[in-house]
């Protein structure tokens, strides 16, 4: 039987407006719901006014929370996601953004990221499963194909780019805090 692991507790409503805040000092908390799903963490769609832009309109952002059993599991959770999440943006490809790293974990008192919040639904059935899996097949491929690295023994700490990598990582380098790299050409690899 598969272990049950404990998820990071429910956001209180003070930690929810610390967030909003980090993000616009003059933010204030419209909704906040959980989202199903997580894969072994505890996400919340935060959503709050703004005064950034257009005054008065709505944000909406995840609030991601990695619960008390991956510290037995892995030091650094989400280290490697946020630092993926960066690199996926610089790149432009699709993917949600990184909004808040360090200070979010600071605010919830456990690591925890913060990102944009894309709306919509996973077709599961799709009309066309042809058209479908060519989509999916172009969305992996620019994402491995994006062009940066890990360069960094610290995991978590930002990324500098390099000409010859492709972002491959290494899972378990990366989960012990010597992140690696595979060049694009030739299996060579790399290690900062």
């Amino acid at each position: 039987m598969p272990e049950i692991r404990e998820l990071a507790a429910k956001p209180t409503t003070e930690q929810f407006a610390r967030i909003a805040r980090a993000i616009d000092a003059s933010a204030e908390v419209v909704s906040t719901r959980r989202l199903i799903g997580g894969i072994s963490c505890r996400m919340d769609v935060l959503e709050f006014t703004s005064s950034v832009g257009k005054a008065g309109t709505t944000n909406k952002v995840v609030v991601r929370q990695y619960g008390p059993w991956h510290k037995d599991d892995d030091p650094h959770p989400g280290a490697i996601e946020a630092v993926v999440l960066d690199l996926l943006s610089k790149n432009s490809v699709a993917a949600p953004s990184l909004i808040l790293d360090k200070k979010a974990t600071t605010i919830m008192g456990n690591r925890t990221i913060v990102t944009s919040f894309i709306d919509g639904r996973p077709k599961l059935v799709p009309h066309d499963l042809f058209d479908w899996s060519e989509q999916m097949v172009g969305a992996i491929s620019k994402v491995h194909g994006t062009t940066g690295c890990i360069l960094s023994k610290t995991p978590g700490s930002r990324t500098r780019p390099d000409n010859g990598c492709r972002l491959t990582i290494h899972w378990l380098e990366a989960r012990r805090g010597t992140a690696t790299c595979s060049k694009a050409m030739g299996s060579s690899r790399s290690q900062a």
